[in-house]
């Protein structure tokens, strides 16, 4: 499973520190809003700076698959390296 996550943290002031052990539970969250099925495990996963919907994973098999945030499935499948995959990363320019 690719899983995406909202985080919730308390707002910081300049120079401030905070004593996580002490806040109240609802004050700082993690909330799993999106679960994408994935074949395999998965040795990566980075959206695109450009437009986060844009999800790519990558599988210890080398497979990559890419994601829309708005769709229940992969949108395509990359296919060609043969050993396993241990970094990801969008192009910066698109």
């Amino acid at each position: 499973m690719v899983y995406v996550a909202s985080v919730r943290v308390p707002k910081l002031g300049k120079n401030s520190v905070i004593d996580y052990t002490r806040l109240p539970k609802d004050l700082s969250q993690v909330k799993i809003v999106k679960k994408f099925s994935h074949e395999g495990e998965v040795s990566k996963a980075r959206s695109m700076k450009q437009d986060w919907k844009q999800i790519a994973s990558i599988l210890n098999t080398g497979e990559i698959s890419l994601y829309h945030y708005d769709k229940p499935e992969a949108t395509a499948k990359l296919t060609g390296l043969e050993e396993e995959g241990f970094g990801i990363a969008w192009s910066p320019f698109r």
